[in-house]
């Protein structure tokens, strides 16, 4: 029997849409109930305000219990996303899944797999890149995850809202073939346009990681 390994991003799950968690965990169930290997890719979650959260009762509990749960039952890595990104290193690890840094260049089924969100490759986005410099460096996140829970959610649902209206403006302005804001980068453009801060990570993981055949570092496109 072949190795089955999936990969899946972009899930946005969110308190406020149990239908979509109710989804996943029917897909854990039966599409990757035998699957050996499962990749999340970013953006799990339509928000993550701090490991803190996980408290009784709370989203990021259920969520965390789901992920430990799915990692037990086959190898499970997780890459962050621009909405899930302050899932932390230590939470993945007492959950048993393998943190994947973005991007990651495997060697898999006789070829090299480029393994990424992708947001960083939305170089007509200026002011997106600008603000994903400014969420990712350390002195944001510590001054973010010393607010509240209460104010974090306050505002972690303005960015949302405000990045809802950007996307609508977006697509309004979008035209065939013009690359313009997040997601809008055609795939033929990444190449020639990667921006020269993004490395390729050597992908490094303890234990069986079932079709990953080599893990090496492979030089900046």
């Amino acid at each position: 029997r072949g190795v089955t390994t999936l990969f899946v991003s972009d899930l946005h799950l969110d308190a406020a849409y149990p239908d979509a968690g109710e989804q996943f965990l029917r897909f854990l169930a039966r599409e990757a109930g035998e699957a050996e290997a499962l990749y999340v890719l970013g953006d799990l979650f339509e928000v993550w305000i701090g490991d803190d959260a996980r408290q009784p009762g709370r989203f990021e509990w259920d969520a965390a219990n789901v992920l430990a749960d799915a990692a037990s039952r086959r190898t499970m890595a997780f890459m962050a996303g621009n909405r899930d990104f302050l899932v932390g290193a230590a939470m993945l690890k007492a959950c048993g899944v393998a943190a994947l840094p973005d991007p990651t260049l495997l060697s898999a089924w006789g070829q090299r797999v480029l393994l990424t969100h992708g947001d960083e490759l939305c170089l007509a986005d200026t002011a997106y890149q600008q603000f994903r410099r400014d969420v990712r460096s350390d002195t944001w996140r510590r001054a973010f995850l010393a607010k509240p829970l209460a104010e974090r959610e306050q505002i972690a649902a303005r960015l949302s809202r405000e990045q809802i209206v950007e996307g609508q403006r977006l697509s309004r302005e979008w035209k065939p073939g013009q690359a313009l804001g997040k997601s809008k980068l055609k795939p033929a453009l990444v190449a020639e346009q990667a921006p020269p801060s993004m490395q390729l990570t050597q992908a490094s993981f303890t234990g069986r990681f079932p079709g990953l055949v080599v893990f090496e570092a492979i030089p900046v496109l």
